[in-house]
């Protein structure tokens, strides 16, 4: 009852912004996806992308992309990071056909790869690229860690030249004749490498992870990843002339929390009864004579402020005056009260309940460095009492992977991330890139209890660790 009129007013508010903007579909994923604003997001490329003149797509269905050619208008260029799920032989045929037009249409036609894994191997080969990625061979510094430095080189176009960049967990290349190197690691393995071939142009790297959002955004004059990446960029395909089609439907979706709901959802009915879902419930459709009014009202208005100074003056003093009466309103019909904060949880009881061991582990776990040190060492604990195996034993990624049912590559990012951060807590260091330790451990906290999960063990008992970790 109390500040019910308050609420209304609000509520009002919310409705009229509503109308003002259509609905939209929700996009949910992870990895390096140009829909992934996280961390190990695409995002940032895209949007860097976009600000410099380029269009670009999201892509999640080559061969729908393959069906409607013409809209494109554009020559093409192609652009695959890190894809984490498999293509199809008729997706590798629909990736052929949208470059091929590109070639027979325009005459022009790029292609850019960035991949330490498997899958985009049948592309390249399809495209007659002779550049394969060694999948499963990671390349080690002089120091010994997955962080090699290497120098690559953009060979032509506005900032052409090299570009001394550190990688991560990246892969060897095989170059065969009729591609050049590009890039190589103090050691001397390749990593980069281009094929040019009349008006098509191929470009393949061995790691995803130099376009990422935390790369890019903690670029520098002596590491340029963002320059690099513009460089690389302008000499496959100027701003302006090139279409750009970014991979991002071959990403798994995250699996806790509100996003896995979501996930679920897509699953069970599609993108597009979702979307119908959430444009049924916009109040543009219930309330289709009213929207029309307020938008003619709004756009009456935006004219006459344009033109009067007197009218921005008045629609501002209404406007205060307007504010001042609900909120009197409200306090009239009842006082508005706010809630009072509670405590903040800044710890977190960390618990393991296994059928193999059935006792309760408690630590304290804080968000921070040195309770990453302590999350590393409960899992690789509770994997060597499960599956024999611990976190930085030999085959541990196959035994995982086997015995949970969960991809392989999945496992070997998730033994990866744990091993190079717990080194990272440990001993210090510049890789990995680590911009804030409270959302990476709340990361791997997640990704930890879906691994453990398979195997019988829970992070928490009985709640689940996003209700452990909720913080008020």
């Amino acid at each position: 009852m109390r500040g019910r009129y308050f609420l209304y007013a609000v509520i009002f508010i919310i409705f009229i912004a509503l109308l003002e903007y259509p609905p939209r579909t929700p996009v949910v994923t992870s990895g390096a996806s140009p829909a992934n604003t996280g961390w190990d997001g695409t995002s940032g490329l895209m949007s860097m992308l976009k600000s410099r003149g380029y269009r670009v797509y999201a892509v999640t269905d080559w061969c729908s992309v393959a069906d409607s050619l013409s809209s494109l208008n554009s020559p093409v260029m192609a652009v695959f990071i890190s894809p984490e799920e498999p293509y199809s032989s008729g997706e590798v045929r629909c990736v052929s056909k949208v470059l091929s037009w590109s070639m027979h249409r325009y005459g022009n036609a790029s292609l850019l790869v960035a991949d330490e894994g498997p899958y985009t191997d049948p592309i390249l080969k399809a495209l007659n690229v002779s550049v394969f990625i060694l999948y499963g061979v990671t390349l080690k510094s002089v120091k010994g860690d997955p962080y090699p430095l290497a120098f690559l080189k953009v060979p032509g176009g506005p900032g052409a030249g090299t570009y001394k960049l550190y990688l991560d967990y990246a892969a060897r290349l095989s170059v065969s004749d009729g591609a050049v190197v590009a890039g190589r690691t103090l050691k001397g393995d390749a990593v980069a490498a281009y094929v040019v071939r009349g008006g098509f142009k191929a470009y393949v790297i061995s790691d995803g992870s130099i376009f990422i959002n935390e790369v890019l955004g903690l670029s520098s004059a002596q590491y340029n990843y963002s320059g690099f990446a513009n460089a690389l960029f302008a000499w496959l395909g100027s701003p302006g002339k090139y279409v750009v089609l970014m991979e991002s439907g071959k990403y798994t979706p995250p699996v806790n929390g509100l996003p896995n709901l979501i996930t679920r959802a897509l699953e069970s009915v599609g993108a597009g009864s979702l979307s119908a879902i959430v444009t049924l419930l916009h109040p543009m459709v219930w309330f289709p004579l009213l929207h029309t009014l307020i938008l003619m009202a709004d756009n009456e208005l935006r004219a006459l402020l344009a033109l009067s100074v007197f009218a921005r003056l008045a629609s501002l003093a209404i406007g205060t005056l307007a504010t001042i009466f609900l909120m009197r309103m409200a306090v009239s019909f009842g006082k508005v009260e706010t809630d009072k904060a509670l405590p903040q949880v800044s710890e977190v009881q960390v618990m393991v309940d296994t059928p193999v061991r059935r006792e309760v582990i408690g630590k304290k776990l804080k968000l921070g460095k040195e309770d990453l040190v302590a999350l590393y060492e409960l899992v690789d604990s509770v994997l060597k009492k499960t599956i024999g195996k611990g976190l930085r034993e030999p085959g541990v990624v196959q035994t995982l992977s086997s015995i949970s049912g969960i991809d392989v590559r999945r496992v070997e990012k998730y033994v990866r991330d744990m091993n190079a951060l717990y080194a990272k807590a440990t001993r210090g260091g510049l890789r990995p890139l680590v911009l804030s330790w409270n959302r990476r451990v709340r990361s791997l906290i997640r990704e930890s209890d879906e691994v453990l999960s398979k195997l019988g063990a829970a992070l928490t008992k009985g709640e689940g660790v996003e209700k452990a970790l909720r913080k008020v």
